[in-house]
């Protein structure tokens, strides 16, 4: 079976879709939002394997690491084995940098916290969202016998949920919750 990939495909094709590109991450800068929600990624969560701005163009700080996990995005690179001066005479000139070698300690980096935390989750259907306080958000999941939540703390303080103390710009699994 052949996989599509799209960027940032519009409604109409979703149904094609089985990797989405380049999600949106950001606020659409209306004045009447107080919050950056990740709607499309919910709707959209299960249907299609979704993924993040190219890390290797100025997506790659520790907030922009929490953002993936809170929006459930697989990280993504966009990656070459030579200099991409290699490039400057292509159609793939505006990929400023690419080359493997200068990414290599990022991409483990970034995988290794988006999947310690997302890979817990995997197979769950993404069922609530809510802000515990300013910088403190709670993601949930079901599978159908137990709840995970994926607790993420954008702020430089330990939060303290129930039993539990997020150190401060991370993220934290919690598990074993059955659901009736």
């Amino acid at each position: 079976k052949v996989k599509l990939n799209f960027e940032n495909p519009n409604r109409y094709l979703w149904k094609y879709t089985d990797r989405y590109l380049q999600s949106p991450v950001t606020t659409s800068q209306h004045v009447f939002e107080t919050d950056t929600v990740p709607f499309l990624q919910m709707v959209l969560n299960g249907t299609m394997e979704m993924y993040a701005p190219y890390a290797n163009f100025s997506f790659y700080t520790q907030p922009d690491i929490l953002r993936m996990i809170d929006y459930n995005l697989s990280p993504s690179f966009i990656l070459s084995m030579e200099p991409s001066y290699h490039l400057a005479s292509t159609p793939s000139a505006h990929l400023y940098s690419t080359e493997f070698d200068q990414y290599e300690g990022l991409v483990d980096e970034v995988y290794s916290q988006v999947n310690e935390a997302l890979s817990q989750v995997a197979g769950y259907r993404w069922v609530g969202r809510k802000v515990l306080e300013n910088g403190v958000i709670k993601n949930t999941y079901e599978n159908g016998q137990d709840e995970k939540q994926i607790l993420i703390n954008y702020t430089e303080e330990p939060f303290v949920y129930e039993q539990d103390t997020i150190a401060p710009l991370s993220a934290f699994v919690r598990t074993g919750k059955e659901v009736h």
